[in-house]
């Protein structure tokens, strides 16, 4: 074989891999505008063997850095430092969760909603511990007193309770 057709064959070699990696650099660009800028290499070698390139992680790795793509990396949360209870109220139902009567004790929960556009709502319910009934219920963008002192009011105004109950 004559040196110039192996050369020749050794560059039609290259370029082919070349090509695929073009593609895959195309891939990867278009992964990563798509979900703004959040994959690191390790989410997107995910993303790209779901579209059916495989590829291993330090390869991943480096055709990011050759696009000069990093991952968005969102600041730790500090840590939570305890400060002084503002109001301690008296332990009233000292764990005891029944109640003889409708209307003798009231217990609030609070629940995290989850919604499909990445934002959270709050639920406030007001549950009567006689037969675990939903006596008021509130929902907000925010998690506040103001919610459960809302919830409250309306479950005071729909029941009228004696005078006596715990909530």
């Amino acid at each position: 074989m004559s040196p110039t057709a192996y050369y020749g064959y050794v560059k039609q070699r290259k370029k082919e891999a070349l090509e695929r990696k073009q593609e895959v650099l195309r891939c990867i660009h278009d992964l990563y505008h798509h979900y703004s800028g959040k994959p690191g290499y390790r989410m997107m070698k995910r993303y790209l063997e779901k579209k059916g390139h495989f590829y291993s992680l330090l390869t991943v790795h480096k055709y990011m850095n050759e696009l000069g793509l990093r991952s968005i990396v969102y600041k730790k949360k500090p840590e939570y430092i305890k400060g002084k209870a503002h109001q301690v109220f008296p332990n009233l139902l000292n764990r005891d969760f029944t109640a003889e009567h409708k209307n003798e004790k009231w217990c609030t929960d609070f629940t995290y909603i989850h919604l499909s556009n990445g934002s959270l709502r709050y639920n406030c319910s007001i549950l009567d511990l006689k037969d675990r009934s939903i006596v008021a219920t509130k929902t907000a963008a925010y998690i506040t007193a103001d919610l459960a002192i809302e919830t409250l009011q309306e479950a005071i105004c729909k029941h009228r309770p004696k005078k006596g109950f715990i909530s």
